[in-house]
């Protein structure tokens, strides 16, 4: 009796935090799974958070879309159209690259309820696998993600190589035509 609302309360508590290990500001399906990555012609999604001066007291602003390039003054993200953000009135940035945390996800649970068939064990074995699978699940999440506080040119060096055009916008690219990656049905 005492095993069975154990185990309940164990997956409740199980899928409360899965669900908030892996958060995304992209659109549903938009990040290419961890095998697509290489292929992917597009960039990251980012998300950057802005205030006038880069002071915190003024109205902050959350700007979301794909990381198009970048050059010495400004970032480039494509939301429906093209934006152009002041580097210097960035105060946070996150860049996501692409999604795995399904695969993990569906091992985590598979695993966790093998435990089962552990018998008496598994009062032992259960808070262990959800522990690790928690920790797992949630080092992965992150994995994929850059995220600064008032980013600096390291920063952005080091994200350039996921932006759409990581070399800028070049002078002769027409900057009218550039459009969004469409997020596509993925079965």
């Amino acid at each position: 009796m005492y095993v069975n609302k154990f185990i309940i309360s164990s997956l409740f508590l199980f899928a409360f935090l899965y669900a908030g290990c892996a958060t995304s500001n992209a659109p549903s399906n938009w990040l290419p799974d961890a095998n697509e990555l290489e292929q992917d012609a597009f960039g990251g999604w980012i998300t950057l958070i802005t205030a006038d001066n880069g002071s915190l007291e003024k109205n902050q602003q959350i700007e979301m879309g794909e990381f198009i390039a970048l050059d010495s003054e400004k970032v480039y993200i494509m939301k429906d159209s093209l934006l152009q953000i002041m580097k210097k009135e960035i105060i946070s940035a996150k860049l996501e690259i692409r999604t795995r945390h399904n695969e993990y996800g569906a091992w985590a649970t598979i695993g966790t309820l093998s435990t089962i068939s552990n018998g008496v064990f598994l009062i032992f074995t259960f808070p262990l696998w959800l522990v690790t699978d928690i920790a797992a699940l949630s080092g992965e999440a992150k994995s994929d993600n850059y995220v600064m506080k008032n980013p600096d040119e390291k920063y952005w060096k080091e994200v350039n190589k996921f932006a759409r055009f990581p070399q800028g916008l070049l002078k002769d690219i027409d900057r009218s035509k550039l459009r969004p990656k469409a997020a596509e049905k993925k079965e």
